[in-house]
């Protein structure tokens, strides 16, 4: 799935105009040192990462190693959390960016994240916060709302009517703006692959960059998200919902 991902955003990143030089580098492969003295030698930028928690983590040492600084380390949900400063070197953790559709959790200027992560502190006290555990209180707001519309006798069909019925959508200010519908995922993700071009759409997302400074997260896009015209989407195993 990974291989998948990390193919598409290559794709979409040379489609864009951008020299992209893809990498394998896992436990079961551990060849950090070659990518990392190579993405030195050959000037790197930005990199964007399709791998786990603990993978993402031997990057960054390796970077620290050999001190490889880069403007951008874009990484996936998975390394959205109080982690990434105790975990993560030195040298890594403040280019580090995750690109989402959900407002940072450490963004408690936002009354609907103020409102989690007072919660969160009064259930979980002392635990570690990560963006899932925000995404998981949004999901059990979103089912909330729906079965207050639907009175006593709630059903999926209901559920699903409710859902089709959103347009800008923001769980009260959680998330992006969306507007959710029916996808034929398995359909769209065989016709993708099979004419190796995305759905031109536009597409928004909200990002957020750790800073030591500021102790976590701090949202870089507006509250409505950054939206660009004609993006081009991939889809894979990894969104297996079409989204």
């Amino acid at each position: 799935i990974s291989a998948d991902a990390g193919a598409f955003v290559k794709k979409g990143l040379e489609l864009e105009g951008f020299e992209v030089t893809g990498y394998d580098v896992n436990f079961a492969n551990p060849n950090f040192d070659q990518a990392v003295q190579d993405m030195k030698n050959n000037g790197t930028d930005m990199i964007l990462d399709v791998i786990d928690d603990g993978t993402n983590r031997k990057l960054c040492d390796t970077m620290q190693r050999y001190g490889l600084t880069v403007k951008a380390k874009v990484s996936t949900v998975v390394s959205y959390g109080d982690e990434i400063g105790t975990d993560f070197s030195d040298v890594c953790r403040n280019s580090i960016y995750i690109a989402g559709n959900t407002m940072s959790y450490d963004d408690r200027s936002n009354p609907a994240v103020d409102e989690f992560r007072t919660a969160f502190d009064t259930y979980q006290p002392g635990a570690p916060l990560h963006q899932w555990s925000l995404e998981g209180w949004m999901a059990g707001k979103v089912l909330a709302e729906a079965l207050d519309t639907m009175g006593a006798a709630p059903t999926r069909n209901g559920l699903e009517d409710w859902l089709r019925g959103l347009k800008k959508y923001t769980a009260n200010g959680l998330s992006i703006p969306i507007d959710y519908q029916v996808v034929d995922s398995p359909s769209i993700y065989a016709q993708e692959l099979e004419q190796n071009r995305g759905l031109d759409t536009g597409d928004c997302t909200a990002i957020a960059q750790w800073q030591d400074d500021k102790g976590g997260w701090v949202q870089r896009t507006p509250p409505g998200g950054q939206c660009y015209d004609g993006t081009w989407r991939f889809p894979t195993r990894a969104s297996d919902r079409g989204d």
